[in-house]
Formats: C-alpha cells, sequence, structure tokens
C-alpha cells in the first residue's frame, strides 16, 4: 500500500563533527533500518512550487512522474486549497488525469532544491518509514533546514536527527553501501559522516575525494544493487572539442581524468558503465546522471540550447550521438526512458535528481549482505 496520505494541505557541506560520533559497531552489527535506494518502488515524488515559476519545464516533469505510476506532492509556501491547486495545475496546462495525481503539502522553504534538504529515507525491521534529518548547512536558505521535521510531523512519519551536515544530492545507496564526496575530507571528517550513516543502516559509506562536482549525483547514479553509471568524456566528445579550441584545454583533460579516476574507484564496490557527457559551457556542467528513477522508469535530462535559448551548445553537432547513446544505456538496463529538457534548470547548476526527492512505497527490497556488494570479495 502506499503511505502517502492524499491531502492537500550547491555547495557540498562539510561534515559537523559535534555529537556526530554515534555506535557504529552496534548499527553494523544488528542495523535497525534500510536506507532505500532512488531505484526502489516509488509512491510520491515530492518537488517545489517554486519549479513552475520559471520555465523549469514542471509540467513535462509531473507528466512523466505519473506516466511512472508515482503521486506528486508540491511543497507550497502558503496554504493551498483543493480548487487552487487545480486551477494552479490547470494553467500550467497539466492534464487532468495527471493532476488527480497531484497534491499540495503546506511546507515552507527557500529554494527549488529538494534533494538537498528533504529527509533521507529508510525502513525499519517493521518495514515502516523513517526520515532522518540532515544539517542543511546554508545560512541563506535556514528555512530549508526544517523541512524533514515539518514533513515528518505532516506525515506521521518519525524523524531522527543526526548531527551531520550533508547535502541529499552528495548521497547515494543501493541501500547497504552509501557513498558521498568531499573536496577535502580529513580523516576525522570521514569517521564522523561513516559513524552517522551507520545508524540509519549504511553497512559502510565510501567518501570519494577531490570529485570532478561538489554533488556525487552530477556524475554518477546508481541504477540497481549491483552497477552504477560514471560521467565520461569519451573520444568523440575530445575530438570535437580539440576542433572547436584548436587544442584540448588543460581543465578538460584534467575532469576527464577525474571522471576515469572516479570510475575505476567504483569498481571496486560496483560493476561500472560509463555514460557520455557532454562538454561543460560557460560553469553549466551538463549531465545524464542527473536524472530521476521512479519505478522502472529513467527521466532523463535533455539539452538543446543554452539556459533559456541564449546560444548553441559548442558540441551541438553531438546532440543526436548523446541522446541515442544515453536512451540505449538507460534501455539496456530495463528502464523505460522519458526525457525532458533541463537547460534552465542545469544553467542554475543542476537536473532533475536535485529537484526531487522520492518516497518510498511501504513494501522494501530485502536487504543484501554486503558481501555480495563488493567485487573481489
Amino acid at each position: 500500500m502506499d503511505w502517502f496520505p492524499r491531502i492537500n494541505r550547491w555547495s557540498i557541506a562539510g561534515v559537523h563533527i559535534a555529537g556526530a560520533m554515534l555506535a557504529s559497531a552496534q548499527a553494523a552489527a544488528a542495523p535497525r533500518f534500510r536506507p532505500t535506494p532512488e531505484y526502489a518502488p516509488t509512491a510520491t515524488v515530492l518537488l517545489s512550487a517554486d519549479l513552475f515559476a520559471a520555465d523549469y519545464h514542471a509540467k513535462e516533469l509531473v507528466e512523466a512522474i505519473v506516466a511512472a505510476g508515482a503521486r506528486v506532492a508540491v511543497a507550497t509556501n502558503a496554504p493551498q486549497s483543493p480548487t487552487e491547486l487545480a486551477m494552479a495545475l490547470r494553467a500550467q496546462g497539466i492534464s487532468s488525469r495527471s493532476s488527480a495525481m497531484v497534491s499540495s503539502l503546506h511546507v515552507p522553504h527557500g529554494n527549488i532544491w529538494m534533494r538537498d534538504y528533504a529527509p533521507l529515507v529508510a525502513i525499519n525491521t517493521k518495514q515502516q518509514l523513517h526520515f532522518f534529518d540532515l544539517i542543511y548547512d546554508d545560512p541563506a536558505t535556514k528555512l530549508n533546514d526544517r523541512v524533514p521535521q515539518e514533513l515528518g510531523q505532516l506525515l506521521s512519519v518519525p524523524v531522527t536527527a543526526l548531527a551531520l551536515a550533508l547535502d541529499g544530492g552528495n548521497f547515494l545507496t543501493n541501500g547497504d553501501l552509501c557513498f558521498s564526496s568531499s573536496t577535502d575530507a580529513p580523516a576525522s571528517k570521514d569517521a564522523a559522516l561513516r559513524n552517522s550513516l551507520a545508524n540509519m543502516g549504511c553497512r559502510e559509506t565510501i567518501v570519494f575525494t577531490a570529485p570532478p562536482h561538489v554533488h556525487l549525483d552530477m556524475w554518477a547514479k546508481i541504477v540497481n544493487d549491483h552497477q552504477v553509471l560514471v560521467n565520461e568524456l569519451d573520444e568523440r566528445t575530445m575530438a570535437v572539442a580539440g576542433k572547436i579550441y584548436g587544442h584540448i584545454p588543460p581543465e578538460l583533460q584534467e575532469l576527464r581524468d577525474s571522471l576515469n579516476q572516479k570510475a575505476a574507484e567504483w569498481a571496486h564496490y560496483l560493476e561500472v558503465k560509463r555514460l557520455p557527457m557532454p562538454l561543460p559551457y560557460r560553469g553549466a556542467f551538463r549531465t545524464y546522471s542527473n536524472a530521476v528513477l521512479v519505478n522502472g522508469h529513467a527521466i532523463v535530462p535533455s539539452y538543446q540550447r543554452f539556459g533559456w535559448n541564449y546560444d548553441s551548445y559548442p558540441d551541438a553537432e553531438l546532440a543526436s550521438y548523446y541522446a541515442e547513446k544515453v536512451r540505449k544505456i538507460y534501455e539496456s538496463l530495463g528502464f523505460n526512458v522519458q526525457t525532458v529538457n533541463a537547460d534552465g534548470l542545469i544553467y542554475n547548476g543542476g537536473a532533475f535528481h536535485c529537484v526531487t526527492a522520492q518516497l518510498p512505497k511501504r513494501r522494501a527490497a530485502p536487504s543484501i549482505d554486503i558481501n555480495q556488494r563488493r567485487k573481489g570479495h
């Protein structure tokens, strides 16, 4: 049964040490929780109402989520009646069929990046949902730091606060292994992170240092219990870069080397498949890993013109190559692929994984022993 009640009502963060050293040995020996992988059956996807305020293609995103068999909960900064919600959805051009699967939640918040400040979700030994509240370490948006507690109260889901400053976009899991990254992670910070996450059921936490992007979800995507996609600047992309610039810019070669190195590190834990990555442009880190997986559907970003139709991407000639290759990769993994334009979102620093937070169905997949995850063990 879906648990969500049908009611209407970028920067990487460091680890906060004080209070974070918890009993990891006990958690590892007898975990009370299992963190929910993104690809687990999804009941509801949370979005910010602010997504509809600019041309972020929120309509297409909502329609794709509903087509994947999930409900949509739109977080609003003011109470909204069912009539007001229906009128707002109609004004956005969302079909009546899809609108029937959309609810609103009065959850005050400060930006569209729902993944970063929404709670991490786990299932307990009784197959019940449990929220974990991290510290959203952004002084400009302290309002967002209260979102997990607000959601827990609204949805009658227990919430455990962790003294851990970590953006949700910098956390990936397959239900046993948990992954994060840090630009500067001394041993004490690593230990605090691992010990904190052990309390939400992470059997082991891997921290990638010196990442190619400060948020893990911008360059990697765990797609099932055993496989991960990692971005790649492939030979065809590099050849176009050489033609455009007359040489390979050092920063581009450094990015390529970093992605290759991290792919090798991922391979110690999961089978790696490489995902083509377009050339970064004017600070926009275009990526196809920042998709969202909903009930066997992959809602994947597409890119046509920079920002809000400002100009063409330098590697525009590769657009169809990227689209076809990315689709084949996701389809080969069993996903039904739906592409939605993300030019406006990526201009502001993220894509669909960044602006969504998933609430799973009550029934979760059984845990698999960690030793079955690790290649070569």
